[in-house]
């Protein structure tokens, strides 16, 4: 097992952008969290699904982020950090407890003016 891996959050279209930049480098991902329902009419949580598929990367899209089977499988992807990019729900603690080096979160757009969970129309 790779010492360091990351675990990747995003409910946004900038993951279709993000997730191959994060292959090109060379950065194990050891798994990818979505919670939109997957009758979505978006179709970027499909392209998210299907390059973690085509990778063999662990795809979740739990009902609750604190049920006992998420957490269980998402602690045997053995991450080391999660990092999060426009995320649309918060992350419980007993998520972030799972990482060994915690977690980053990256903001799309420049802080404090564009706060806030999707600055996209503003910026």
């Amino acid at each position: 097992m790779n010492p360091f891996t990351v675990a990747f959050f995003s409910d946004a279209p900038v993951a279709a952008w993000v997730l191959p930049e994060l292959f090109n480098a060379g950065i194990p991902v050891s798994s990818i969290v979505s919670i939109l329902p997957s009758t979505s009419k978006l179709d970027f949580p499909v392209a998210i699904k299907q390059a973690a598929d085509a990778r063999g990367i662990p795809f979740f899209r739990p009902g609750s982020l604190r049920s006992e089977s998420f957490l269980r499988d998402f602690a045997e992807t053995g991450p080391a950090v999660i990092a999060c990019m426009s995320f649309l729900r918060k992350i419980p603690p007993e998520v972030l407890r799972i990482p060994r080096l915690g977690g980053i979160n990256c903001h799309p757009a420049p802080l404090p003016k564009y706060r806030g969970s999707f600055p996209y129309f503003w910026v």
